[in-house]
């Protein structure tokens, strides 16, 4: 069974159930009417984006986990304060 993907959203499956999508895709028909030659079927785009764009959209997305998982670790810690017991900044009364 062969891949394919919808050049408009970019939904991947059976390149069968894609051309089925194709012909209600707002997006891909947006696609076409602007330019036909970017239109590609089923197959054809899932081809075209595996060579040129599957690593940079797989390094895009890594970057995104690691920006919105740095965030939430920083709020995390944020939320919460440490008091270091150790510390005499109560006892300095001279």
């Amino acid at each position: 069974m062969a891949s394919g993907r919808c050049a408009g959203c970019g939904r991947t499956g059976s390149a069968c159930r894609v051309n089925t999508h194709i012909a209600e895709c707002p997006g891909w028909l947006e696609l076409y009417r602007k330019d036909p030659s970017l239109a590609l079927d089923a197959e054809s785009e899932y081809k075209r984006w595996k060579d040129q764009d599957q690593a940079g959209e797989r390094d895009a997305r890594r970057e995104h986990v690691m920006v919105t998982g740095e965030a939430a670790r920083s709020a995390s810690l944020a939320r919460f304060r440490y008091r270091d017991i150790l510390a005499d900044s109560e006892d300095d009364v001279a």
